[in-house]
């Protein structure tokens, strides 16, 4: 078994695998597509990455009612996660009556230049809790939870219908599920 990581918008990932150039892969969005097959694996919660100037800062707990997309740093158009984001605050250019535009509009392709952002220019963003394995203790300090029930979404390992390779499939969604953190399996 050779296999190949390769990352994809969510839309040209369902292709690929409708086309059968991928076997499989993971998709954290509800595209469910005729002819494939999804196999949920663990929900993964919403967290904040808020830097020490930004008012959430001196929360422990994010209330969801509070936020605005047009305040957070957001991933570009096309990212399901940006979706996610942009469902659970709404529009990115609507804002509470009085609230003055932000002096910049950013958006980034990636979850580190987010993260960087909030870093060294201050603000917010918003992350799945995956992202936040790997943070240094000065990068955890500005993590904060949603108060309960947490935003989160759904990983699913999607793959056609093809049974020739059902059992390297349900050996690569063991291998997915074992490297979990075991408090999403328990939310899983």
């Amino acid at each position: 078994l050779v296999l190949h990581v390769e990352e994809h918008r969510t839309a040209e990932l369902l292709e690929r695998l409708e086309r059968g150039a991928l076997d499989v892969g993971l998709i954290a969005t509800e595209e469910a597509r005729p002819g494939l097959v999804e196999r949920r694996l663990f929900h993964e919660p919403f967290v904040g990455y808020v830097s020490e100037d930004h008012p959430m800062h001196a929360h422990d707990r994010i209330d969801e009612t509070e936020l605005e997309a047009g305040s957070l740093w957001l991933l570009e158009e096309g990212h399901c996660f940006r979706d996610q984001v942009v469902q659970l605050c709404g529009d990115p250019g609507r804002r509470a009556p009085g609230t003055p535009a932000p002096p910049m509009h950013f958006e980034s392709g990636n979850l580190e230049t987010l993260k960087r952002l909030v870093d060294r220019g201050g603000g917010m963003t918003l992350l799945p809790y995956l992202a936040v394995a790997d943070l240094t203790p000065a990068e955890r300090a500005r993590v904060r939870p949603f108060n309960r029930p947490a935003p989160s979404r759904t990983v699913r390992l999607v793959h056609g219908r093809t049974y020739l390779k059902r059992a390297m499939i349900d050996a690569l969604a063991k291998v997915i599920l074992d490297r979990v953190p075991p408090e999403l399996k328990r939310a899983g």
